[in-house]
């Protein structure tokens, strides 16, 4: 296997699992989290109409591959206690071309950021506590559009 065909997540670091489950909602793969989230995962602020655990997170990257495409999540900061505790702010850009929570598409081009707080332990996520912004917002290049500054509400 040469570097280039090397994949990225090798390793069960609390800061490379975090990081991972970003990959995850930007590729879509629902099936992926089972590698990095705990079964029984406790999520402090699952989406509306999802329990707690890796069904409400699976729900979470589903919508969010079925509502955007070009998703893509950067790390902003991130940081990590010496019990497990890693902290991550973010940033997602996309464009809204399918449903998200009962808003139909726009075609706009979204950017908004939010803050996890997990909890890894032996490799995968056990504990999730979430910020998201309120609303995704247009990006920079849609406020020279006619119709910018209306955000799409989630």
């Amino acid at each position: 296997m040469g570097n280039n065909d090397k994949p990225f997540f090798e390793g069960t670091e609390p800061q490379a699992v975090a990081v991972r489950v970003y990959q995850l909602f930007d590729t879509g793969d629902v099936g992926g989290l089972d590698e990095i989230v705990a079964p029984d995962m406790v999520d402090h602020n699952p989406v509306p109409g999802a329990g707690s655990g890796i069904d409400g997170l699976r729900l979470l990257v589903a919508a969010v591959r079925d509502g955007f495409t070009g998703t893509r999540h950067e790390v902003i900061q991130q940081g990590e206690t010496g019990d497990g505790w890693v902290v991550c702010h973010w940033r997602m850009t996309a464009v809204h071309t399918g449903d998200w929570f009962g808003t139909p598409a726009t075609g706009r081009r979204v950017s908004f950021t939010g803050t996890d707080l997990m909890r890894v332990a032996d490799g995968k996520i056990v504990e999730l506590s979430s910020r998201r912004g309120a609303a995704p917002a247009p990006s920079p290049a849609d406020e020279r559009r006619p119709g910018a500054g209306q955000s799409m509400t989630t």
